[in-house]
């Protein structure tokens, strides 16, 4: 989901009113970022509170494959549940293959896991199987449906806006898994009304490929590229499932004691993006760590206990983490990246102390936000370039000959951000340093299989890994 999808964070084209309205009621931040530009990894930051330099998962791929999390690393579900919160990932995954059993949810602090443990299986909406606490869930319903087809962006769509899925035996009975994954996180809710709980809800909405079971209003818009279309449905549709969720909430009476926390893993990824125009005024997309690829749109929403305001303090998602362990009362003893939002949010802002800097990288590419300051590297051996993103979103400006010494910290950061990994490949390495690493894991029989959509051959590269092996 891009910066202006919502029509909270300035989208004109169609309307998001439950999620405006959390909005509304919440505090809205206007510079707000992810950990990473891409799935994975960005999952892993939010679930750990660990950046991209030193955190568990580094990037979509590694010389071993989709790395999972391991059995040390402590995410905010083990340390809420030690607290005696519920706790339910009801979604996409992604941290690990089914084959990599450690990296399961339910050995991460989740009661209650449901979805695709595959990130990349997770691209499938009519998929053959769901996970559920490491059961495969067989849907035969959905047998033979055309992956290919979804990926080639060629759907079909009749005259009233519902998929065509003649390949289907009966394409009445087809299963949208995101019907599945919602019914699971309504069920958890009412099972949990008188207990604390957390959901941890990653919903595929509105992930690449795009496809939905009804276009719903985007069918008259026949001048927009269908894909836009299909992509723009499936936010109304999870705005949509946000009013029932918030109805459900009001019904069972416990909304007012409910903190909802609203964003989104990376940044853009379209074919033709000024359709809707949707990624704003900012450079670069998924995968890119400059402004496109990790600004996103984040809101807290906690009715009469959160004073509405907009803020432009720039936070990150890794600051979930130390925020709902503060308030639910829970404690760690490890050292975190992310800061506590609550001063921000329902406490004093005085009391408010910002992360001494953000950071990310991409391959060799890296990234900072150091208080007002962004500063961008494509290797270690190319200059640094420094913006001031509030007075020049768009990246255009170079200012790193005229504040020298802001240059130097951040340089500085960068250097320092990052710690060796021995299957992901680090800004400090080469191809030939990660082709020693495939070799090594080859070696050690320590590659994890890649599981693929029904009808996928992998055809799908993620990282430079991919391409050597």
């Amino acid at each position: 989901m891009e910066f202006r999808e919502l029509s909270c964070y300035g989208q004109q084209h169609y309307k998001t009113p439950h999620l405006d309205q959390l909005a509304r009621n919440g505090v809205r931040f206007t510079q707000a970022y992810t950990g990473a530009p891409s799935c994975a990894p960005s999952r892993g930051t939010l679930l750990t509170s660990l950046h991209t330099g030193h955190g568990p998962i580094r990037a979509n791929g590694s010389a071993r494959g989709q790395e999972p999390l391991s059995k040390e690393d402590i995410t905010i579900a083990e340390v809420l549940k030690s607290a005696g919160y519920a706790t339910c990932m009801a979604g996409k995954w992604g941290l690990g293959e089914y084959e990599s059993y450690e990296g399961f949810p339910e050995n991460q602090g989740f009661d209650v896991a449901f979805g695709f443990y595959s990130q990349v299986r997770a691209h499938t909406y009519f998929p053959d199987y769901l996970e559920s606490n490491g059961e495969k869930i067989p849907i035969p319903q959905n047998a033979g449906f055309d992956m290919a087809r979804e990926y080639s962006l060629k759907n079909e769509y009749d005259e009233n806006g519902d998929l065509i899925l003649n390949e289907l035996k009966n394409p009445k009975e087809a299963v949208y898994s995101v019907d599945e994954i919602e019914k699971v996180a309504m069920k958890f809710i009412r099972d949990n009304r008188d207990n604390p709980f957390f959901l941890y809800f990653p919903t595929q909405l509105p992930h690449f490929p795009p496809i939905i079971p009804n276009l719903g209003e985007m069918q008259y818009l026949t001048d927009i590229p269908l894909y836009e279309r299909e992509k723009a449905a499936m936010t109304i549709r999870l705005d949509h499932f946000v009013g029932k969720l918030v109805a459900e909430l009001r019904s069972l009476g416990i909304y007012e004691n409910t903190m909802i926390f609203f964003s989104v893993d990376n940044g853009m990824r379209e074919i033709d993006p000024s359709a809707f125009e949707i990624n704003g005024p900012f450079t670069g997309g998924k995968y890119s760590i400059l402004e496109g690829g990790i600004r996103v749109p984040f809101f807290v929403s906690w009715e009469g206990k959160i004073r509405p305001n907009v803020i432009s303090q720039p936070v990150w998602l890794l600051d979930f983490f130390p925020t709902a362990a503060k308030l639910a009362g829970a404690t760690y003893t490890h050292k975190i990246d992310g800061v506590d939002l609550w001063p921000l949010l329902g406490g004093d802002p005085r009391d408010f102390k910002p992360a001494p800097y953000m950071y990310w990288n991409s391959l060799w590419e890296q990234s900072v936000r150091m208080g007002p300051w962004f500063g961008y590297r494509k290797s270690l051996d190319d200059p640094l370039l420094l913006y001031l993103p509030e007075e020049d979103a768009c990246g255009e400006r170079n200012l790193a000959a005229i504040f020298p010494e802001v240059t130097k910290s951040i340089e500085t950061i960068m250097d320092t951000a990052y710690t060796p990994h021995p299957w992901f490949l680090m800004p400090n390495e080469t191809l030939e340093d990660g082709q020693k690493k495939i070799e090594r894991a080859r070696k050690e029989g320590l590659i994890i299989p890649r599981t693929m959509p029904n009808g996928l051959d992998e055809f799908h590269p993620s990282s430079p890994f991919r391409k050597q092996r």
